[in-house]
């Protein structure tokens, strides 16, 4: 993901990212950034995220659903900066 205010590459797995609460800091600008779910990438990764999903629910089980929803989060996550 791209830092919306100094268009850097921020790691999705950053120590920034994985920090408790809402209040998140780019780390080479530091301004304030958050992460939300945008719903339009949302929407176009679900079709592909759920085919995924039926395809490995033959050797996962019921665990493939999981894997199909947490595809889409990755997929679809944003970065905005904060208000």
């Amino acid at each position: 993901m791209k830092c919306p205010c100094c268009h850097t590459f921020v790691s999705m797995f950053s120590k920034e990212m994985n920090r408790f609460g809402k209040g998140k800091v780019c780390p080479h600008c530091g301004k304030r950034i958050r992460l939300v779910v945008g719903l339009v990438p949302a929407v176009l990764w679900f079709v592909p995220s759920v085919a995924v999903s039926w395809a490995l629910s033959r050797w996962f089980g019921d665990g493939a659903s999981g894997i199909g929803i947490v595809l889409l989060l990755l997929l679809s996550f944003r970065l905005r900066p904060a208000a």
